[in-house]
């Protein structure tokens, strides 16, 4: 086994493979307001059983749930992602919505989106026929949002920890954006277990951290206090598989996080099947593609440094 140095028993276990051995790839700080919520650093580790690459945070799941709650960047209809204001996140709304209503092509389909903001994914399947979705958010201004704009039930609450109204099994959960941002992932499948019956279906869409390094625009952008998972297929595939569900395709797409910054994204179906046995071995391309991603962006601080310095 080809291992990193320095090693380190990490504070958090791998949200993969549930490994504590890990190798610290670099250490990432923050300026933050003083009672900020979130650490002001962590190191970005790779863990050694499974090679899956991940923020070490300090913070519990409890201060992640809070921090969503109540410093929601996401209930925001004009700054933010999520409710299709604007041109660039209306086409990427209407794309996944067209994608997923494809993929189901039963519009009677019980569809539960989990971390769904203001509601604009909801919105445009229900453009598309499919009504029977509700909507599942921390911020109690995006329910409000999501209710009054475009008639869409929002439960207050965390797919860590739903709500008790939360009745029933859906036919497919959907976690757009959502799992780079949730410390523990273990209680997250063994809700998204409690809410399917077999047969149900996941799509699961997550940044791309094997493509970080294509498009570097400012040192280090993609590690920041929320997104704290790192994903490739393989890992997203390896996480599914251990709580039982099976991969039915997928994909990658590029949207547009702005004019001119492309966004780089991997998306999966999972099907709700038998658990079986769980077994990983190292792979490290991940690794590989995060350290080129680390160069890249250190050199890119370096140059700005040098600059200011004259």
């Amino acid at each position: 086994m080809t291992e990193i140095q320095p090693l380190k028993n990490a504070v958090r276990a791998c949200p993969v493979c549930r490994s504590v051995r890990a190798g610290v790839l670099h250490y990432q700080p923050f300026v933050l307001p003083d009672e900020h919520l979130l650490p002001v650093s962590y190191d970005v580790v790779c863990c050694q059983c499974c090679g899956f690459v991940f923020a070490d945070t300090p913070a519990s799941q409890n201060a992640y749930d809070k921090y969503y709650a109540q410093f929601s960047k996401y209930d925001d209809a004009q700054n933010s992602t999520g409710g299709g204001a604007n041109e660039l996140d209306a086409a990427r709304l209407q794309e996944t919505a067209r994608e997923i209503a494809g993929f189901l092509k039963n519009p009677n389909a019980r569809i539960l989106d989990a971390g769904c903001a203001i509601g604009g994914l909801l919105h445009e399947l229900k453009n598309l026929s499919f009504e029977n979705g509700q909507g599942l958010d921390p911020s109690a201004a995006s329910r409000k949002y999501a209710r009054a704009h475009f008639e869409i039930e929002v439960h207050i609450g965390s797919i860590v920890a739903p709500e008790i109204s939360l009745e029933g099994e859906f036919d497919c959960i959907i976690l757009s954006h959502v799992l780079e941002h949730v410390r523990d992932l273990e209680a997250t499948f063994e809700n998204l277990c409690r809410l399917t019956h077999g047969g149900s279906t996941l799509y699961l869409e997550v940044p791309d951290a094997m493509r970080y390094r294509e498009f570097v625009v400012a040192p280090f952008q993609d590690f920041n206090v929320e997104h704290i998972n790192h994903f490739d297929a393989l890992h997203l595939d390896l996480l599914a598989s251990r709580f039982g569900f099976a991969r039915m395709g997928g994909g990658w797409k590029t949207m547009s996080a702005a004019e001119g910054i492309p966004y780089l994204a991997l998306f999966g179906w999972y099907q709700k099947k038998e658990k079986t046995a769980f077994s990983v071995a190292p792979n490290w391309a991940l690794k590989t593609a995060i350290e080129e991603y680390i160069a890249l962006s250190q050199t890119m601080l370096n140059i700005m440094e040098n600059r200011l310095q004259k």
